[in-house]
């Protein structure tokens, strides 16, 4: 009838070449985002691994935290800006009560006052530059490595995680046939190139629901704001603030997703900024009420919300005077922020004033957009979620580097067939890219480690930025000059020798004049064994037969 029949040969030809296409193009940049990922996973342990706690006040008994608020603001009045309260200070947040002066969107929390009370009952305050390292391994995650800022940042990663889901589609239309057939052979006996491609496969296959979740939600990250827009011109009536309400901010459904964290993402979404609000300015309570103490806010709170467990109030001003946000952690649900639940509480009468956020309150349509954001950054199940997550990111990385890695020995063999004696020009840049990206990738974010413990001024962002992308570069030129495949081994090293300092530094430090914590010690023996391994793998066979011939790559490695 004037169709082109297509055959189901020829379907599953094109799907395949598009899965390997859009597989390369995206991958480099899916690295990068998965491997920052998997530590962005750690982004508050990490803040507080790599700050220093010397000197910071101590924490003040609960019973006495309504004295040391009362006595900062009026000792303090740019406390009134806005500040949080701890019940159960930890080493991201070490102090009973902070209040931050400088904060930026993307950077993070700067510049932060921790305050205590001292053995005669005074305030005792230390400024210090909160550790934006993590922040910055954050935003390489969400930004798939480019140095944008966030305007053009968001549409970019929009475009690869369309492109991501493209390759997912593909892989499955192609795979899943023979996958069907061979579950689980791994036939070891047929050369690396044959276990890798088995490899590949099948964690392509178990992870799929894991890689569905994270392209589809970093799609919605990446237009949060686009969606925001259509949905107040298009249901929000005008006088409800829709299309001329405030630019800015996502559908509801995204609305605490936007970048990671909840109390920065909270704050910049409901709040008024502090800078206009710092100084002198006096901010006006409502008539003649007073705050309740936070030891009544508390038990209030337990009257209407009894498994609600609060661990910290964060107070802002308002018209009114001042409005609060009580967080408390629960593992047993997926919570909307990385520091667990939130529930605004009137300051001055203990009522909630909001369900939307308290978990197992919600409704239907908040609790899906909860475990949208919960699963993509492992709100889930406490150290559970965050560890699970963390090692999917990881096979996410092993899937990237191996596909690469295939494609390129399939081109390899395909050129020597045609006669070509050494790679075709397309072949050597993408693998020059693919050991360069990704291993400056890998030497990046540990010399952002290592430079958070030892570096000056490593505490603030543009330096851990400039550290990573100096490593990073030096990393490329290296598999520029050396070529992708001779590059490999040594690529390999230099990562396990950045890598193998973290663990060292940090047993220096601890030995000092610290004291260890189980994140700390979890992340120095990874970072030992990982380096061990990175080290035997460089000197192993297969790495040695690709410095002495290249040429044959993965095929006899």
């Amino acid at each position: 009838m004037g169709c082109v029949m297509i055959r189901k040969p020829e379907i599953v030809a094109l799907y395949r070449r598009l899965h390997s296409w859009v597989g390369i193009l995206a991958g480099l940049f899916l690295f990068i985002g998965f491997y920052a990922g998997t530590l962005t996973q750690f982004e508050e342990p990490l803040r507080g691994w790599a700050m220093h706690h010397d000197g910071l006040p101590a924490p003040v008994e609960f019973n006495r935290l309504a004295e040391l608020r009362d006595k900062a603001l009026v000792e303090f009045p740019e406390a009134k800006s806005g500040f949080s309260l701890n019940f159960e200070p930890n080493s991201s947040d070490p102090s009973s009560m902070n209040w931050v002066l400088q904060r930026s969107r993307d950077h993070g929390p700067g510049l932060t006052v921790y305050a205590g009370l001292d053995q005669e009952g005074h305030v005792f305050v230390k400024e210090r530059v909160q550790p934006q390292g993590p922040r910055f391994i954050n935003m390489l995650h969400q930004r798939i490595g480019l140095p944008l800022n966030r305007a053009w940042g968001r549409p970019v990663m929009g475009i690869v995680a369309f492109l991501y889901a493209a390759a997912l589609i593909s892989g499955v239309v192609v795979m899943l046939p023979s996958v069907a057939r061979a579950m689980f052979t791994m036939r070891l006996g047929q050369g690396a190139r044959r276990a890798w491609f088995d490899l590949h496969t099948l964690l392509g296959v178990f992870s799929l629901p894991f890689h569905i979740m994270i392209a589809v939600t970093a799609l919605g990250f990446a237009f949060v704001e686009p969606l925001g827009m259509a949905e107040r011109a298009l249901f929000i009536p005008a006088s409800g603030g829709g299309a001329h309400g405030p630019q800015g901010q996502g559908p509801q459904a995204f609305q605490g997703f936007q970048g990671e964290q909840g109390q920065q993402g909270m704050r910049e979404r409901e709040g008024q900024g502090r800078e206009h609000a710092r100084g002198n300015r006096e901010v006006r309570m409502a008539g003649n009420q007073t705050l309740l103490t936070p030891e009544e806010l508390v038990l209030r709170l337990k009257h209407q919300a009894p498994q609600f467990r609060p661990t910290a109030i964060d107070y802002m001003p308002n018209k009114q005077g001042y409005r609060v946000m009580v967080v408390g952690p629960d593992a047993t649900t997926v919570t909307r922020t990385a520091r667990g639940g939130m529930v605004p509480v009137d300051p001055y009468t203990g009522h909630i004033t909001s369900m939307k956020d308290l978990p197992y309150k919600q409704s239907d349509a908040f609790l899906a957009a909860t475990a949208v954001g919960g699963f993509h950054f492992g709100r889930f199940g406490g150290w559970v979620g965050h560890i699970t997550m963390a090692l999917m990111s990881a096979v996410g990385c092993f899937l990237f580097y191996s596909g690469n890695a295939l494609w390129l020995a399939s081109r390899r063999r395909k050129d020597r067939a045609a006669g070509y004696l050494t790679d075709r020009l397309g072949t050597k840049i993408l693998s020059i890219l693919s050991s360069g990206v990704m291993f400056g990738c890998m030497a990046g974010v540990s010399a952002v480690l290592v430079a958070m413990l030892i570096m000056p001024n490593a505490e603030y962002y543009a330096v851990c930025e400039a550290v990573f992308y100096a490593v990073f570069f030096v990393c490329l030129a290296i598999a520029g000059v050396m070529g992708g495949e001779r590059s490999i081994p040594w690529l390999m090293r230099i990562v396990a020798f950045i890598t193998i300092l973290v663990p060292v530094i940090d047993v220096w430090r601890y030995s000092h004049n610290e004291h260890y914590e189980y994140f700390g010690l979890s992340l120095d023996v990874t970072a030992l064994l990982f380096s061990l391994w990175l080290v035997q793998v460089s000197y192993g066979r297969g790495a040695t037969r690709l410095v002495r011939d290249p040429a044959r790559g993965l095929k006899e490695a």
